[in-house]
């Protein structure tokens, strides 16, 4: 029996220390956006909670003062939520720009035609519709 409870212990403890090195890695984009997920359904969780204040308020089953007091802590909160998702997207959208930049750089070469507008092919030296040389392109 003691052998038995040994090896579980062990097994356990060897569980638990060992679950970090083998578990997935989570990604950076990932985590941004499970992170604005739960900014945005915890948003929509205040604003409910805000319709139904006022719903409540309206049928006479909160006070002027209770009613007073509840609406400026939801708003409150939903104003911090607004600002943390604004913060989070602009966090993003800048590392999105900077990856573009990059791989703009990276390639060195136009994603557009400059006369027609056509979306260049890999390796394309001509334009497929308007038969512009590819060496006039400009990057937009």
């Amino acid at each position: 029996m003691e052998t038995v409870l040994i090896v579980t212990l062990v097994l356990g403890t060897l569980a638990f220390v060992g679950w970090p090195l083998v578990r997935p890695a989570v990604s950076p984009r990932s985590q941004g956006k499970k992170e604005l997920e739960a900014l945005e359904s915890e948003k929509e969780v205040v604003y409910a909670a805000l319709k139904d204040l006022e719903l409540d308020h309206r049928m006479g089953k909160i006070d002027a003062k209770d009613y007073g007091e509840l609406k400026d802590r939801y708003r409150l909160k939903a104003l911090t939520l607004l600002e943390q998702i604004d913060r989070t997207t602009q966090k993003r959208g800048l590392v999105d720009e900077q990856v573009m930049d990059a791989i703009d750089n990276h390639r060195g070469e136009a994603r557009f035609c400059a006369q027609c507008g056509t979306p260049r092919g890999a390796g394309d030296h001509f334009c497929r519709i308007c038969g512009a040389e590819l060496a006039a392109i400009v990057t937009s």
